[in-house]
């Protein structure tokens, strides 16, 4: 892989089925649901997503939603199995996407939800500088998933 670099880009509706099939690929990686069996294939609305490309396979993807109060939520962190890591760095070349997005939005703080089968994602997470949170110091126009069982937060100093 020499020479290749990955690319964080705005997403855009081109890319809607191949994001769908990712993630559908990264569900099959886990023996519990990673979806509600409520939750029907819609299209999401986020204020801000970004998508990891590699050549032109869609290889990660990231968004946010924009709360009150100067906070926001992390939502749709997928990386592909063979490029997370440290050495490929795409999970944080996508948060730290989130990241400046949220410096530039004035976002103060960043909450997101998981769940406990993702404790590779809940390492990354507090070595990224969240922290884990209990689900009753969710703001009240946190937007759930019922899967979600575990809640990290991250504070940013103003600038």
């Amino acid at each position: 892989m020499t020479g290749d670099k990955i690319r964080i880009i705005p997403y855009r509706e081109v890319y809607e089925e191949a994001v769908y099939k990712l993630i559908e690929k990264i569900a099959s990686e886990f023996s519990m649901s990673i979806f509600s069996k409520s939750r029907k294939r819609q299209r999401a609305v986020f204020d801000k997503y970004w998508i990891a490309m590699m050549h032109e396979e869609v290889v990660g993807t990231i968004a946010t939603i924009r709360l009150q109060n100067q906070a926001a939520i992390l939502k749709r962190m997928f990386v592909h199995k063979a490029y997370r890591g440290r050495d490929k760095d795409v999970s944080g070349a996508l948060i730290n996407s989130a990241f400046e997005w949220c410096r530039r939005e004035k976002i103060n703080t960043l909450y997101l939800g998981t769940m406990n089968q993702f404790q590779a994602a809940q390492r990354f997470y507090v070595k990224k500088g969240f922290r884990q949170i209990e689900c009753k110091s969710l703001p009240a126009d946190y937007v759930h998933n019922e899967l979600d069982d575990l809640f990290f937060c991250k504070h940013f100093e103003p600038k």
